[in-house]
């Protein structure tokens, strides 16, 4: 599992602040869990939310799934991945990961969409 940068609600946080005289912050996070069965990974991508004193009160508010199979389809015929590393993240939704010899950018979008681009 690796958890990605924060991205916080400035204006929210600081609004909320002005009115209750309190450090509080508002904003999400994501965090990426590699999982195998067997052979194959897939990712579980989980949307965080917080806000509160010192941003407390963490929760869940979105978990999405993706194959191997999938992120494979999208950038070359490599149908499964059976070689998944995590490299790094880029922003607070694009990371890294490499397959093989294969460095790929994976950004998540809204809704549970992702877009994948294979780097050279």
């Amino acid at each position: 599992m690796t958890s990605g940068p924060e991205w916080v609600d400035e204006k929210a946080s600081n609004e909320y602040n002005q009115k209750h005289a309190a450090d509080v912050s508002i904003g999400k996070f994501y965090r990426v869990y590699f999982l195998v069965y067997e052979i194959y990974y897939s990712l579980l991508i989980e949307e965080m939310a917080y806000s509160g004193v010192e941003g407390s009160n963490i929760k869940s508010i979105n978990t999405n799934f993706i194959t191997g199979f999938e992120i494979g389809e999208k950038v070359s015929k490599m149908r499964r991945l059976t070689n998944l590393r995590f490299e790094n993240w880029e922003s607070w939704n694009t990371f890294l990961v490499k397959e093989s010899d294969t460095l790929l950018k994976i950004r998540i979008r809204q809704n549970g969409n992702f877009s994948v681009e294979k780097l050279d």
